[in-house]
């Protein structure tokens, strides 16, 4: 009887260190998502900053690139290769009514432009040229 005794006794004391391990681990696992749930919704914010300015650059420099060739001579061309992402982002880029607008997760950019006929298309090699008429034309390249 007292050898069965000394069994459950020295039972309980593996038990007892078994269920204070995992009531250990578990607190450390919950403190360790609490800290870290600010961290990642900050560096979140951060990377949706960046790429608003990436985009912003992007669209500026199009928009440059646009204005120059508006005021220069017909015959003029210039071949621009568009990023399929920007910043990890996916974005939509179209031109309407003197505008090119930039779309993307957080809204959208419009810049002010030339007079332009067609589209650009991302992920490819683009032309932006100045016809004989006068008119500027984007197109990708075949």
């Amino acid at each position: 009887m007292l050898l069965i005794f000394r069994k459950c006794k020295k039972m309980s004391g593996k038990s007892q260190i078994a269920i204070e391990f995992v009531l250990i681990t578990g607190l450390v696992i919950l403190i360790a998502i609490t800290l870290l749930t600010p961290l990642h919704q900050l560096f979140g914010s951060a990377s949706k900053q960046q790429a608003d300015e990436a985009l912003k650059d992007l669209g500026l420099t199009l928009q440059s690139e646009l204005i120059v060739a508006a005021s220069v001579k017909p015959g003029y061309s210039r071949f621009l290769t568009l990023p399929e992402h920007v910043a990890g982002f996916d974005y939509n880029i179209s031109i309407t009514q003197g505008f090119l607008s930039l779309t993307y997760v957080n809204g959208e950019l419009a810049f002010p432009i030339p007079l332009t006929t067609g589209n650009f298309l991302k992920g490819k090699v683009n032309v932006i040229e100045k016809l004989s008429n006068g008119t500027l034309r984007v197109r990708p390249v075949q």
